[in-house]
């Protein structure tokens, strides 16, 4: 009964981020791209909910009862339900701008092959995080040590909850950001019990709905072509399903990055104001997933102040940075209460000496030994070198509408980058061992990311039309076209 319990508690935020999230694409609505994409990352929007919920009511009381979770979780997100269905924002977007040079053009048959590979792939991804949590039901380390750990604070705790955020914990980073352990303490709850599957189940939900978003969010913008090829590209990535099945906090942080630039991408595209703030509200769950976060809203901030001072439409650009900002408020205050009411300081800062940092600012090596970890990375574990290989031969062509967006998107990624290139370079931990300890998670992190600004930036893919022998682009989603025979007056 408990587990039924425990699985009808999550219809409820899955339904209600499912309603809240627009397509905002000319004729995306009800098509196969526009589900996979509401429920993909609506699901991870109420969850993510949840957890702030959770946390919100422990910080009221000594603990929570499953019967007051769910009566607050009834009442939030049945109002959230209704007011995502009440101001629907029914508008009809535009048809973009087409590229100005020919999209490649295959055959259906081919798409259907793809198609068929990407299912394929999926149900063999799926497999294999079944398979390794098998092997590690507890996850790795960090998921026992930390995660899990804080989890079980939090369900366990009662009255000393908070004895989770203790200084004597410094080795297990107490400064650590609370959506994954709220989350799999707010099912402990419903289950009554701290099962170890539920962790288990949480992480398989996350790298399946990365995937999900990464699919969905490139067909409705570059057809199904792309999004099938991308998806597939992410679920043949051995260290992106590790990880996934590790239990850690990066693929749920992969996941709401790509989530926030996916929605920033459609908010451009379409001034759309709900998009805007679902991003906001995706960045904010960014920073209460990982630390990661602030160097994510760093670089959004970066890239929006110089895109405000080069643009003619300044006023438009401060609105929708004010719907930004309104949607991250809610994880953004609760992370402020952790950090400054609860967390003891982290151990970057903690350990932070200027000077000690310029010495290593000054060394080259630094920066070679770090460079070179960098590309072994990429090139042996996320084969990037394959997705720059596709987007040399399928070439760059953009619509023009989306040109300032993909623009944005690239430097927000490489100010990421170089943000983390730099926390290297300036650690006061022994250089190899930070590299080998962490680099491939933070890789990790990015690459459903770049995945979305490659196929973004490759030139589309179009399906030849049936019984045809020359390449027809396909129409606007939504759209009929018009039979070539009609057009030449029936013959």
């Amino acid at each position: 009964m408990n587990v039924l319990i425990a699985f009808l508690s999550f219809l409820l935020p899955v339904a209600a981020g499912t309603l809240l999230v627009p397509t905002h694409l000319s004729g995306g609505a009800g098509t196969v791209a526009d589900r996979g994409f509401r429920i993909s990352l609506g699901a991870g929007i109420g969850l993510g909910a949840g957890s702030l919920l959770y946390f919100l009511l422990l910080s009221l009381s000594a603990g929570v009862s499953p019967a007051r979770l769910f009566l607050f979780e009834a009442i939030l997100f049945s109002s959230l339900a209704f007011l995502a269905v009440r101001y629907a924002e029914k508008k009809t977007i535009e048809a973009l701008p087409e590229t100005e040079g020919k999209a490649f053009a295959i055959p259906r048959w081919a798409l259907r092959t793809v198609a068929a590979v990407f299912i394929f792939v999926l149900a063999a991804a799926i497999l294999t995080e079944v398979f390794l949590t098998f092997a590690r039901p507890h996850g790795g380390w960090d998921a026992w040590a930390i995660w899990n750990l804080r989890a079980r604070f939090l369900f366990r705790g009662g009255e000393y909850w908070r004895d989770a955020f203790s200084p004597l914990l410094a080795e297990i980073h107490p400064d650590y950001p609370l959506l994954l352990p709220g989350l799999v303490a707010r099912g402990w709850t419903y289950l009554g019990r701290d099962a170890v599957s539920f962790p288990a189940a949480v992480a398989m939900f996350y790298t399946v709905s990365t995937i999900g978003v990464l699919a969905s969010s490139l067909a409705l913008l570059r057809g199904s072509f792309q999004g099938l090829l991308a998806g597939v590209a992410l679920a043949c990535t051995p260290i992106f399903l590790r990880h996934g099945a590790s239990q850690y906090a990066d693929v749920p942080f992969g996941y709401y990055l790509l989530g926030t630039f996916a929605l920033l991408h459609l908010a451009r595209i379409s001034r759309g104001r709900r998009a805007m703030s679902l991003a906001g509200f995706t960045a904010g769950l960014a920073c209460w997933t990982k630390n990661e976060g602030v160097i994510l809203l760093a670089a959004l901030a970066a890239v929006w102040i110089i895109g405000v001072l080069a643009s003619s439409e300044r006023e438009l650009e401060i609105r929708r940075a004010g719907w930004f900002v309104l949607g991250a408020l809610p994880p953004l205050l609760a992370l402020a209460y952790l950090k400054f009411g609860l967390a003891p300081p982290g151990d970057m800062t903690a350990e932070f000496d200027p000077a000690a940092a310029w010495e290593r600012i000054v060394e080259p090596a630094r920066y070679l030994e770090v460079g070179a970890a960098v590309a072994r990375e990429a090139i042996f574990q996320l084969h990037l070198p394959l997705i720059a290989g596709y987007l040399l031969f399928s070439g760059a062509l953009i619509r023009k509408g989306e040109r300032g967006a993909v623009l944005r998107l690239w430097a927000s990624l490489s100010l990421i980058i170089a943000a983390y290139f730099f926390v290297y370079v300036i650690t006061s931990k022994p250089l190899a061992w930070h590299l080998g300890t962490s680099l491939s998670r933070l890789m990790t992190q990015l690459f459903p990311s770049l995945l979305f600004a490659f196929f973004l930036t490759a030139t589309a893919v179009t399906v030849q039309a049936a019984g045809r022998r020359q390449a027809v682009a396909a129409p606007e989603p939504g759209r009929r076209g018009k039979s070539p025979m009609k057009r030449r007056g029936g013959r």
